[in-house]
């Protein structure tokens, strides 16, 4: 694995107890996701479904920003 590749997937393991931190984390995870993928289905003469990918990140910056108070 590249050192830049365990690195970005070594920032998605430590992020902490805040919910900022996990939400951090979880946005690196759809980065690194959206790389691999990306690469594989090239490799693999694939088509990346790059809209879907660009709604499901939407709908996760979208339930970001929800109360998570629930109110």
């Amino acid at each position: 694995m590249p050192p830049d590749v365990w690195e970005d997937l070594e920032g998605t393991y430590y992020a902490g107890a805040g919910l900022a931190d996990n939400r951090e984390a979880l946005f690196g995870t759809i980065a690194l996701f959206r790389r691999a993928a990306s690469n594989v289905a090239a490799g693999r003469g694939y088509a990346y479904p790059r809209d879907l990918d660009r709604r499901v990140t939407a709908y996760v910056r979208a339930v970001k920003g929800l109360d998570p108070g629930g109110r």
